[in-house]
């Protein structure tokens, strides 16, 4: 069966109309906007999904959308077709420039930093964030490493007296305490085990 849902901001006001079915209004899988708790959605269930769209079309023509600055909606569209996509679709000037300067304005609160960090605190490195790292180009981890240049640490205030080891410098140090201590390689200390089996 078919729905609208209207997502209520706290004050009541409604900040989202959408057509669904399922749990399509209670989750924000596919959405660019947050669902709110079950308690601030209200649902209107229809026989079939034209007019379910109907009612969506003429809720989001009744309410208005911010980005046109007729009313509180945050809709992007007219309603009454599938979720729209940017994928393949060029944006305006004007689109563009708005874009920039919204993600160059935009800051985390200090709140928000300190929460960031501590669920990252303690946490090694996954299998998917050394990928991503890997998948980065050449030029992308480039300009990464002169960012962090000459950076000072934020405990001491003074420029870092190290640079962080390569793996390059971990297997030339490997290599110069085994030579050092005799410490057998691990395709010697093999090659040991199995002439002393045979």
């Amino acid at each position: 069966m078919f729905y609208t849902y209207l997502w209520l901001r706290e004050d009541g006001t409604p900040y989202y109309v959408g057509k669904g079915k399922g749990d399509r209004g209670f989750t924000s899988r596919e959405h660019r906007l947050n669902c709110p708790p079950k308690e601030r959605i209200i649902i209107n269930y229809w026989p079939d999904e034209a007019t379910a769209f109907a009612y969506e079309m003429y809720l989001i023509d009744f309410y208005g959308r911010k980005d046109l600055s007729t009313g509180c909606l945050r809709n992007l569209t007219n309603g009454g077709e599938n979720p729209p996509s940017w994928k393949g679709k060029k944006r305006s000037k004007e689109q563009i420039e708005k874009l920039s300067k919204i993600r160059k304005e935009f800051r985390f609160t200090q709140e928000v930093k300190d929460k960031m960090s501590e669920t990252r605190k303690g946490k090694p490195w996954t299998s998917a964030r050394y990928a991503a790292v890997a998948k980065l180009s050449k030029e992308s981890r480039l300009r990464m490493s002169a960012a962090h240049k000459d950076q000072k640490p934020y405990w001491t205030g003074k420029k870092m007296p190290f640079k962080p080891w390569s793996l390059e410098r971990h297997a030339r140090y490997e290599e110069k305490r085994r030579k050092n201590e005799e410490i057998p390689s691990k395709e010697e200390s093999t090659s040991a085990m199995s002439a002393s089996q045979s």
